[in-house]
This record gives structure tokens, sequence and C-alpha cells, in this order.
């Protein structure tokens, strides 16, 4: 539905001076804010779908930076750090893709439970994470843990770093972009580094 009016809301605007509107209709048009005020001043155009939110709060997508959906979701919850390690570098191993969908299935819907619509995804099988995504309706900007050095040729390659780009970047209307992902500094090489700015300079990616 592209065109509707939420009336009765209570708005949080997060405009230049942060206004609340306790009791507040906003007017959406071709997938866009066309108006947003106090209920008694707002008209909605005649015959337009109207949605009653009395009850209920309205607030921009919140977006989260940094997350790590797949990240042995259901294994390792609540550990300390000294006792997540080893499990951290076994599960690089051992994440299938399937797993990885539905482990970043499962985040991105309580993603936006919470009231997030936006999120920056890191770690591994993209393209798995990218289909769950496209399925719920949610915004990610994915970076799969790319390495190249002696010893860490277990993430992601570049060539598939690449090919995600080619399959996913600007899909589901542009919700979906990828990302050169680069592990860290010490798990990649110089031709890394040179292949992420080429990528940057073709595709326009981060």
């Amino acid at each position: 539905m592209n065109h509707f009016a939420l009336h009765d809301a209570a708005i949080f605007t997060v405009d230049p001076d942060n206004r609340v509107i306790p009791r507040g209709t906003l007017i959406v048009e071709d997938g866009r804010i066309i108006a947003v005020g106090p209920s008694d001043e707002v008209i909605i155009p005649p015959g337009m779908p109207v949605i009653d939110a009395s009850g209920h709060a309205l607030l921009p997508g919140l977006i989260d930076a940094h997350s790590h959906s797949s990240l042995m979701r259901g294994v390792t919850e609540n550990m300390q750090l000294m006792e997540w390690l080893p499990w951290y570098q076994l599960e690089h191993r051992a994440l299938t893709e399937e797993y990885a969908y539905h482990s970043a299935r499962l985040c991105y819907l309580e993603a936006l439970k919470s009231g997030t619509t936006c999120v920056m995804d890191m770690y591994r099988f993209m393209a798995r994470c990218a289909d769950a995504a496209g399925e719920i309706g949610l915004r990610v900007n994915l970076a799969p843990y790319v390495a190249d050095a002696p010893g860490k040729d277990f993430f992601a390659t570049r060539a598939e770093n690449r090919a995600l780009i080619h399959s996913h970047h600007g899909a589901q209307n542009g919700r979906i972009q990828v990302w050169m992902g680069l592990e860290h500094l010490f798990y990649c090489t110089p031709d890394a580094y040179r292949e992420a700015l080429q990528c940057q300079a073709d595709y326009g990616v981060g």
C-alpha cells in the first residue's frame, strides 16, 4: 500500500524542533510522506485508506549501524568473552548458508519489532542474509567478512564479495546495498585493499 493516512497517532517527528504531536495524522502518497501534523489540521483526501493509530506511537525507523545477524545465534548468547572466543573461532568454519539465513531472518524480525528499519550487517553468507531481508522488507547494508591472508581463508573470498555486489547491490528497489567487507587489517593482503578501492570506483560501494 503506497498511499494511506495514519490517523490519531502520537507522532515523534524528530524534526529540527523535535516536535511531538500527541494526536497526529500522517499522509503517504506514492510511498512518500506528504503531510504530517495535528489530526484536526491535516485534511485526509477523500477515498484514501485510513489506519486508526490511536493508542499507538509513530516514529522514524531506527538504524542499527553494527550488526552480526548470523554470528553464532542460538549458540553463545550471554557467554563471557574468554569463554566465547574459542567458540567464535570454530563458528567461522562451521556456519552454513542455511543457518545464516534463519539467523538473519530472526534478527531482522526482532529489529523490525523494535522499530529498527535499517541494519548494517557484517559476517558471512550475505546472499542468504539478503534473501531474508528481501522477504521481510528490511533495508540492509551488507559487508561480508573477506580475508585473503594465509590462514584466514575460511572467510568469504574477494571473488564471493564481488559476486554479491553483482547479484544484490541495489536489489529490492535499492533497499539492499553491498559493501566490500574486508574483515581485519591484518587478515587481508594489499591485493584485497586494491580490489576494495577498485570496487568502490566501479560500483560506488563502501
